[in-house]
């Protein structure tokens, strides 16, 4: 969230206009109460979050299947997503939207269950309990409004 306001600086954001600033992260070695200041920023600040827990190949794994079971990290995550029939060289930071673009849409569905059966569970989404989770669906789904 120090990222989104350092880089604001003092341009102008019109959230009532239609601006919106994303803040793109992982868990990592973040806390619950380092992921809850988060939450609280963005919310004071008018900012959207796309949150993935343990890492952002939550969402490239839901292209694929249903990810409902606990991935330890980031390694474990990238070695699921390497399986046969799925990224089998998936390295980080490699270009992979053409070949995911076709499952989108499942993967969309899935995030959005796996959010609300957490809710459903009253587990916060922005925590280590919510392993595995992505909100990334809600950018993609903003994103794919606006072309």
């Amino acid at each position: 969230m120090q990222k989104a306001r350092a880089t604001i600086g003092y341009s102008p954001y019109y959230p009532d206009e239609g601006d919106m600033i994303w803040c793109v992260f992982d868990r990592d070695d973040n806390t619950n109460a380092m992921l809850s200041k988060a939450k609280q920023v963005a919310i004071k600040e008018g900012y959207q979050i796309a949150f993935s827990n343990p890492s952002f190949e939550v969402w490239f794994l839901l292209h694929f299947n249903n990810q409902t079971t606990p991935v330890e990290n980031c390694e474990a995550a990238i070695k699921l997503l390497k399986k046969k029939g799925r990224l089998e060289q998936y390295e980080k930071n490699k270009e992979v939207y053409e070949q995911l673009k076709p499952l989108q849409e499942a993967a969309i569905d899935r995030a959005k269950k796996r959010v609300a059966v957490l809710q459903a569970e009253h587990t916060e989404i922005l925590s280590r309990e919510s392993n595995p989770v992505t909100t990334v669906a809600e950018l993609v789904e903003y994103l794919n409004s606006k072309q």
